[in-house]
């Protein structure tokens, strides 16, 4: 320590010595600030990563075991799209706009006289996704959760329409905005059962709608769908 000291007084007798230990003294500081900083961000956690349940605790893996009835709910502008059906394995049956659907994998078949190939009924497909819906909870930003005695849980997060641009349909956009809404409802057992889309920002700036677009999905009856038949076959 006393040799320190004596190497700072030769510093400071020297020209520019006054100098030189103030900007030394600075450039520690700031080092020690850095390495403050990097130490503390490898010690926070992402408020996004649920799988690691902090804070969002929630399960989507009943939903992946493609074993459930479902209700999708669209809402556009003033106009309302019902799908309700059942799924198994890579097969679904529904019905929409009064007409019954068959699905086998990306094979759509809509009821006439007699069944024919028809083209994806579903509106906004991207959203109804559940693998594309966890990249999405990925990126949002999470706000707040509620808690009810049964045990049941509601997460409000936020996603911006850059983001669905970029993550969707592989478009860089860069638009000021507000950000949509996405509410995660789980059962007793923190499985996700409901999953609300409030994407009025998405829907305008993109020029899908005029003012406002909704889509509720609903899951029920997990692993309790013993068979899809076949009407093709």
């Amino acid at each position: 320590m006393k040799n320190f000291i004596k190497n700072i007084k030769e510093i400071k007798e020297k020209p520019h010595g006054k100098s030189i230990l103030f900007f030394g003294f600075y450039l520690i500081f700031f080092l020690v600030i850095i390495c403050v900083a990097r130490l503390g961000g490898r010690n926070s956690t992402k408020v996004t990563d649920y799988e690691k349940g902090n804070p969002l605790t929630f399960h989507i893996g009943a939903v992946l075991q493609n074993n459930y009835s479902f209700d999708y709910q669209i809402y556009v502008d003033d106009q309302v799209y019902s799908y309700q059906g059942k799924r198994k394995d890579k097969e679904s049956s529904f019905s929409f706009q009064g007409k019954e659907y068959y699905c086998n994998e990306d094979h759509y078949f809509v009821k006439e006289e007699t069944w024919i190939k028809s083209d994806n009924p579903y509106l906004y497909p991207s959203f109804l996704d559940i693998e594309k819906f966890s990249s999405l909870i990925q990126a949002s930003t999470y706000v707040s959760k509620t808690s009810y005695e049964s045990g049941k849980m509601t997460y409000n997060m936020l996603l911006s329409t850059n983001t669905i641009n970029a993550m969707i349909h592989q478009v860089n956009s860069d638009f000021m905005e507000e950000p949509n809404q996405i509410i995660i409802s789980t059962d007793e057992n923190k499985n996700v059962n409901e999953i609300k889309f409030i994407l009025d920002s998405y829907c305008t700036l993109n020029q899908y709608c005029q003012k406002t677009l909704k889509i509720t999905i609903h899951y029920d009856d997990f692993g309790s769908i013993k068979e899809i038949e076949n009407p093709i076959a």
